[in-house]
């Protein structure tokens, strides 16, 4: 099985430290590099920086803190395919 991307990294990190940081930081932002805890913010900006400022260019990871991610849909006419 190949190794994960960054993203799945990432992702997974956040999963398995979901609750936790939901209960000591509720709605409030997170950013991850790899396996690794940049921070915790209250904006998307304050995240995105920090993370910007210690991985430069590489991909970083930067979400909410939620117990659940919202659910995204859209009816097909919103797409024309209707």
């Amino acid at each position: 099985m190949p190794d994960k991307s960054p993203l799945e990294k990432e992702l997974a990190w956040f999963e398995e430290n979901r609750k936790r940081l939901y209960a000591e930081h509720p709605n409030r932002w997170v950013c991850v590099y790899g396996d690794k805890l940049l921070g915790i913010f209250d904006s998307f900006s304050e995240a995105f920086e920090k993370g910007f400022e210690k991985a430069g260019t590489d991909q970083i990871l930067v979400k909410q803190i939620l117990l659940k991610d919202p659910e995204f849909t859209a009816p097909a006419y919103t797409f024309g395919i209707m």
